[in-house]
């Protein structure tokens, strides 16, 4: 976040272009800091000055703040000591005296400020923080959108008189400043001849008037000294004033105000060590104090006194408000102390009395704060270290340093030895994630060792900042190179200095920014703030516990009595204390690296220890002996000075063991999801600032309680070793019983540890999809993490806040923090009544901290962090975390394993997980996650499943079924397959769901091998399915696997036993229900015939082909349908002549009776065998069903055929495709495509006349007749290839005419199709022909004559042809005659004795008749007389022969 930078409007004052100010700092806090609840709670503002630049920055530790910081520039105006705020109702005021000028800002109170959206204040996605109530905390600073035209007010800002070195006149160099009631700033500005200017702005209100006035002194001669001489000439040290080399002795250094009823005081420090007391109203000088006077070493300091700085005046208020206390700091020299005043107005005449006089420690003083009967003061060491020293000042007798941990103090240097990761790994994790550096710091870094310009990463992300270093050293390791090859170790060697640089680099700007300026304590709440260059830090107090074992403040004066309650043991105690702060001097940084390396290894930490020991402490020098005796002396005679030292070691054990077991209320406080969180809390340190806190605090304790833990360990292993005869009784002890206790807390520390330091990433999952883990949460019942935000908060801190990238931070930002809230709760519920007491910090802190670590302890009940890794997809660091516990931790370890499971599933590797799920089995009595995870929040099973040891089959049942779950979502078929069989073998036989159980795991274990294309054995799975409904929805799913993936010949391998009926209903169902014009789709008639085959029920298949059949024949138009339709036919032929001819018949469902259909149909009788039913009743209900027997099934077949052939001579008839048609329409489309051997066939096969294709044949003659022998009208040459007659071949092949071939192949039809003795084809050829005027052909008339010649003749008679007729009758007449008789239908002539005739007369008469009738043609005259005249002769021949007949 990039302050707001403002110009501030100054006087132009050329003559101080050379003064600078010092840097200083201070800060306010709201006057209802205190009220938790109000927007003003833990929020307060600090600001820094250097020279003429004025930083002003506002945070909240309970909500983040937007634009919180403003930068204001007074050109060549420095800024002097003295900047002030005060707060009214509605606004908030900012005083600056400047050496020039004097300003009054103004800004709009928090109380006055709403919330704003997130939106507004980000150009790009970010996460940020949210309260326990969902609400974002994010919420405008009093400087968001303040803009030049908001300060530039001429009624707040006013120029001071003429100052400048130059000219001889004062010089500004301190200042104070409040605010009247009346909304008047009042500023007090020092010079350095030792006289204060006082200027007050009048309220905005009155247009901002100003009144400007010198303070003087009381007295008649000094009044009438100041009269007559300026200030200036009244110093002691008059010329080296006028030369601005040096300040007047009564040069004020330091000021304090205070308001007194209707007037303020103040009160001035000046150089001659004198405190000097001035009122406002009566603008005199009330009080002068030497300080002189106090002690006699002051004598020293004021002689050896040479700069301004060290000499601090600081007031406070008692806690009641009533009294009023001065405390000035004093160096010089060697010397330095404080020392504390009450004033006091007796007489009217104001004194100081002095209360105590306090030595300082030997360091330079930065800055302190008197708050809470305490001083507070910051030191800067001769190292460059900074000190917060604390010194309780309640009696004034005993004054006892003590020190508070800071959290920024390092130095340290990385051993890429120290474990086996790569240097860039380490480098990043200590640089980028552990928050031991800031934003701004590593960019100047980078930017530094690069040298590409700063601009252009500030403000970059952390994950920028990481690409960035990376390509900086990559580009130094090549810029060293050049093209030369480097071996790996040379290329390692080469990275690990570049990283080292970066590291030193970053180490360096760190110091610098963090140089102390100022600290403030608010009196409300005791909240605490060290001010430094570039950031800000807030100690927190420690537990009494955390000062005791902190080897860097334990003392021996310490009050032991808060954690030994037996004064008898205080002095074991404290021998135990300082023998372990002896261990720890003697350790190196290489045993400490040593050390942990063991315990990063897993190995034991006794190992561990008794490694150090004899490689380290056993030949290290005591560093307190003066001798140089070895360390292993310290301990001789152990039970002598320490009689009670088993005692000691066990109390400390308890202490730190307690510290990470929770109470049971405090279970009942975690498990109760209806708890609340009281107001006061709901968003406590919920800003980045507080999370950030609180994660340094937590870890912080847990680093110093583990670092205690390590050393208590070595000194039992040291002092074992040491084997003195007369402790061996304490050794024993300490062996089989202390240092096991110590072992397991140490190794809980050091988890807690490895949470506090590891980094968390949650902005990537990993390749987990989205809709996976809302899915496992779901089933897990985790649903507080469904909705979390995981893409983490990347910008949302402030420029200077890298909040460290580790778990413990993300869990305490999360869910971690509500449950700590929560835990706070329950801790302070009684005592809401004061919980705004004057040191709230002071125990809030503490609990906050120890809620937090009851969290991440491995030795409690509860389960929330593992719980938060797996909500927010840490799968790896969970399994890396668990690993670490199943080494010694026994806590909760069923449920590790359930995780450490579940984590190997989801990251691919289930192999690993079957069989710690088994384990974890055995846990669901006894942890509490197992519980709510597997068999949910019912509380009455569970109180029932604790009621005994033994784990219910049912509650078994639902473990392994919610395991189930979990694999089906992340995809391990074969690892399902291994639980499926695990649950079965863990399942009672006795229970009554027995059964019930077992057929849901079957069904899984169908679903797996399935899956995998196990067909055999999910057949085998199916069929072993104890439940016939599930077994048929296993089959369901089992064709429609098979079907999806073409494995069709699988599908029918298999016999289905009982549920063979529901396989083939489902196979039907589908066919049914098939589109069979989708050409891509599966054949499932195809499929049912094959099965059928298969066991040899050739009927239903024949059966099922039909069906096929006739749903082309309906649905399916085309020559492809055609040419299905034929090869089912056939196939269903086949099928029905493989079978019993007895049982070859298969059943035809009809919805619609065709009677005009030629095909022989048999109506179903009840007293056929046949038959369906046994009544006459389900006769009448049959009445739509037909028995269809092979000959039927013939003959449908080649219909279909001929329609087939049809469309293969000519694809134009598309029409024939598209409709059906019946034999008749059939035939007539075969004559007309000249297919005459099939349409005889089809008419022989289905009892139908010729007749119709001789027509057909005749017409085609007829056509060839009529065109002269044109090929054009009829293609002869088809008529013989479409036609399979052997005898023709010759004369296709012949050279005649097309009509002579046609006739031929005629002759040849009738002569094979002719019945013997009948003539009814010939006379359909001889009427077709005559019909259309064509005489019959000779060989036709002769056969027609020799078999039928009076058919013959009337024939001729009816189509006209009667010359034909006459000379056919004229030969039939003479063949009665004996004449030719072998050329007609008789058996011989008209003889006696012969067998009778039959002598057509009537045909005879009729053509006489006819010819009689035409006489009047000559011919036909003629014809009618030689008629008549044969006539007569037959007619005599006839009698005669009758006669002699007669009388023979």
């Amino acid at each position: 976040m990039t302050a707001n930078y403002i110009q501030i409007k100054c006087a132009a004052n050329s003559t101080l272009q050379d003064f600078t100010s010092s840097e200083s700092a201070g800060a306010f806090t709201y006057h209802d800091s205190h009220a938790f609840t109000t927007n003003t709670a833990n929020r307060f503002i600090y600001w820094k000055t250097n020279n003429d630049i004025l930083e002003l920055t506002e945070l909240s530790m309970d909500t983040n703040l937007t634009g919180n910081q403003l930068k204001l520039h007074f050109q060549k105006n420095p800024v002097l000591e003295g900047v002030s705020v005060h707060e009214t109702i509605d606004k908030v005021y900012v005083l600056v005296a400047t050496v020039s000028s004097v300003h009054r800002f103004v800004f709009t109170h928090p109380r006055k400020l709403g919330s704003i959206s997130a939106a507004s204040t980000r150009s790009s996605p970010q996460s940020l923080l949210t309260s326990v109530t969902g609400i974002e905390l994010l919420r405008p600073s009093i400087f968001y959108n303040v803009y030049t035209q908001d300060l530039d007010n001429p009624s707040n800002y006013s120029v001071l008189p003429s100052y400048g070195s130059s000219l001889g006149l004062p010089i500004p160099t301190t200042s104070c400043s409040w605010l009247t009631p009346q909304r008047e700033a009042v500023f007090v500005i020092a010079n350095n001849v030792g006289s204060l200017l006082v200027v007050r702005l009048g309220a905005p209100e009155d247009s901002g008037k100003v009144i400007s006035y010198e303070l003087k002194q009381t007295t008649i001669i000094g009044r009438l000294w100041n009269g007559i001489v300026p200030s200036i000439m009244r110093s002691k040290n008059m010329l080296t004033i006028i030369r601005g080399t040096q300040e007047g002795d009564e040069a004020a250094v330091s000021l304090v105000w205070h308001p007194i009823q209707d007037d303020y005081l103040i009160f001035a420090l000046c150089r001659d060590l004198k405190i000097r007391m001035w009122s406002q109203k009566r603008q005199d000088c009330l009080l002068s104090h030497s300080l002189v006077q106090q002690t006699h070493t002051t004598h020293k300091l004021y002689s050896n006194m040479n700069v301004r700085r060290p000499v601090i005046l600081k007031k406070w208020i008692s806690r009641d408000n009533s009294t009023l206390y001065l405390a000035a700091f004093i160096a010089g020299g060697d010397q330095r102390q404080f020392t504390l005043f009450q004033p006091i107005l007796d007489n009217n005449h104001y004194s100081l009395r002095p209360l105590a006089v306090v030595n300082a420690p030997e360091a330079d003083l930065i800055d302190f704060c008197i708050a809470n009967d305490q001083i507070w003061s910051l030191w800067l060491t001769a190292n460059n270290v900074s000190k917060l020293l604390y010194c309780p000042i309640e009696s004034y007798s005993s004054w006892d340093w003590r020190s508070l941990a800071l959290h920024s103090q390092f130095t340290h240097k990385i051993n890429i030895n120290s474990i086996l990761v790569d240097p860039r790994e380490l480098y990043i994790q200590d640089i980028f994630m552990s928050g031991n550096f800031s934003l701004q710091t590593i960019a100047k870094s980078i930017s530094i060792m690069s040298r590409i310009s700063e601009s252009s990463l500030i403000g970059c992300k952390t994950e920028l900042l990481i690409e960035e270093a990376t390509k900086v050293v990559e580009n130094k390791i090549r810029s060293l190179v050049g093209a030369a090859e480097l071996s790996a170790e040379e290329y390692t060697a080469l990275e690990l200095e570049s990283w080292r640089n970066l590291h030193s680099f970053c180490i360096q700007y760190h110091s610098a920014e963090n140089k102390p300026l100022g600290l403030f304590i608010d009196p409300k709440t005791g909240f605490k703030g060290i001010i430094k260059k570039s950031n800000i830090e807030f100690p927190v107090k420690n537990d009494p516990m955390d000062d005791i074992i902190d080897e860097s403040t334990f003392d021996s004066k310490y009050d032991l009595s808060s954690v030994c309650e037996d004064p008898s043991l205080e002095s074991s105690l404290a021998f135990l204390l300082r023998s372990v702060s002896q261990i720890n001097e003697s350790l190196i940084d290489d045993d400490l690296i040593a050390f942990e390396a063991f315990l990063l290894r897993g190995e034991s930490a006794i190992s561990a220890a008794e490694a150090l020991i004899d490689n380290s402490l056993m030949l290290t020098i005591d560093p307190k002996s003066l001798n140089g005796e070895p360390l292993k002396h310290a301990f001789d005679n152990i039970h002598l000075k320490a009689p009670q030292l088993l005692d000691a070691i066990q109390l400390m054990i308890k202490s730190l063991e307690s510290y990470l077991k929770d109470s049971n209320d405090e279970q009942n406080v975690l498990m109760d999801v209806s708890q609340t969180i009281s107001p006061i809390f709901q968003n406590c340190l919920s800003s980045s600032r507080g999370l950030n806190l609180l994660s340094e605090s937590v870890k912080r304790v847990v680093r110093l309680r583990f670092n205690f833990c390590r050393d208590l360990l070595l000194f039992q292993s040291f002092i074992t070793k040491l084997r003195n005869k007369e402790s061996l009784e304490i050794i024993e002890k300490i062996i089989s019983n202390t240092i096991p206790m110590t072992v397991e807390i140490l190794n809980a520390y050091y988890l807690m540890a490895w949470i506090c330091e590891t980094p968390m990433s949650v902005g990537n999952v990993g390749s987990i999809a989205a809709e996976d883990s809302v899915a496992l949460l779901s089933l897990l019942e985790l649903n507080e993490y469904i909705n979390v935000n995981r893409s983490g908060a990347s910008s949302s801190a402030l420029l200077f806040d890298c909040g460290p990238k580790t778990i413990i931070n993300h869990f305490i930002q999360n869910n971690g923090g509500i449950l700590a809230k929560r835990l706070l709760t329950n801790k302070f519920k009684r005592r809401d009544d004061n919980i705004s007491n004057l040191e709230i910090w002071a125990s809030l802190m503490p609990q906050f901290v120890h809620s937090i670590v009851l969290l991440i302890s491995p030795l409690t009940t509860h389960f929330h962090l593992p719980e938060f890794m797996l909500g927010f997809g840490q799968y790896h660091l969970l399994i890396e975390y668990i690993n670490k516990l199943d080494v010694w931790c026994e806590w909760n370890s069923h449920s590790r394993l359930f995780l450490k499971a579940l984590c190997y599933l989801i990251i691919g590797e289930s192999y690993k997980s079957v069989t710690l799920f088994n384990r974890a089995l055995f846990g669901l009595n006894e942890d509490s996650f197992l519980k709510r995870v597997i068999i949910g929040q019912n509380r009455d099973i569970e109180a029932e499943d604790e009621d005994s040891d033994a784990i219910k089959s049912n509650t078994i049942y639902k473990y392994y079924n919610k395991l189930l779950q979990l694999f089906a979502i992340y995809g391990s078929p074969d690892s399902i397959i291994e639980v499926v069989d695990s649950a079965v073998s863990a399942l009672d036989k006795d229970d009554d769901n027995y059964d019930e159980h077992i057929s849901s795991l079957y069904s899984t274990k169908f679903m797996a091998h399935l899956e995998l294309e196990n067909t055999t054995e999910a057949y085998e799975a199916m069929i072993s399915n104890p439940d016939l409904s599930q077994k048929k929805i296993c089959l369901r799913q089992f064709i429609v696997h098979h079907c999806e993936n073409r494995q069709l010949s699988a599908l029918t391998a298999f016999s289905y036993n009982n549920i063979e009926e529901e396989f083939v209903n489902i196979i039907e169902s589908r066919a049914r229900s098939t589109d069979l014009l989708s050409s891509n789709q599966i054949n499932y008639y195809h499929l049912l015939y094959s099965y059928f085959v298969r066991d040899s029920n050739y009927r239903r298949a024949a059966s099922v082909m039909y069906e096929f059949c006739r749903r082309l024949s309906q649905e399916v138009n085309g020559l492809e349908s055609i040419k299905q339709q034929v090869n089912a036919y056939l196939i269903v032929l086949n099928c029905l002549k493989i079978i019993n001819p007895k049982y070859s018949w298969i059943v035809k469902h009809s919805y619609k009776r065709e009677t005009s259909s030629p095909l022989t149909k048999r109506k179903l009788h009840s007293n056929v065998k046949r038959a369906v039913g046994g009544d006459d009743e389900s006769a009448k209900r049959s009445v739509e069903l037909e028995i269809m027997d092979s000959n039927d099934m013939k003959r449908e077949y080649e219909l279909v055929k001929a329609r087939l052939r049809l469309l293969q001579k000519d694809e134009k008839t598309f029409a024939i495709a598209n409709t059906p048609l019946d034999a008749t329409e059939t035939i007539t489309l075969l004559i007309s495509a000249s297919l005459f051997d099939l349409a005889f066939n089809l008419c022989s096969l289905l009892k139908l006349k010729y007749e119709p294709i001789f027509e057909g044949i005749v017409s085609k003659y007829i056509y060839l007749v009529q065109s002269g022998n044109s090929y054009e009208i009829v293609d002869v040459y088809d008529c013989f290839v479409d036609n399979d007659t052997p005898s023709l071949g010759f004369i296709n092949a012949a050279d005649m005419a097309p009509v002579d071939k046609m006739w031929h192949l005629i002759t040849t039809y009738l002569h094979k199709y002719e019945t013997e003795g009948q003539t009814c084809l010939k006379r359909c050829v001889a009427e077709k022909l005559l019909a259309n005027g064509l005489m019959i052909p000779t060989c036709l008339k002769l056969k027609y004559q020799k078999q039928n010649c009076p058919e013959l003749l009337r024939l001729l008679l009816t189509y006209d042809f009667i010359e034909e007729a006459f000379d056919l009758s004229i030969e039939y007449m003479r063949a009665f005659e004996g004449k030719g008789t072998e050329y007609f239908d008789i058996r011989s002539a008209l003889l006696p004795n012969t067998r009778p005739l039959y002598i057509p007369y009537h045909i005879f008469n009729a053509l006489l008749k006819i010819l009689h009738q035409e006489k009047s043609v000559a011919k036909y005259k003629q014809m009618y007389n030689s008629l008549n005249v044969e006539l007569r002769k037959l007619r005599e021949l006839t009698i005669h022969t009758s006669n002699s007949s007669l009388i023979a």
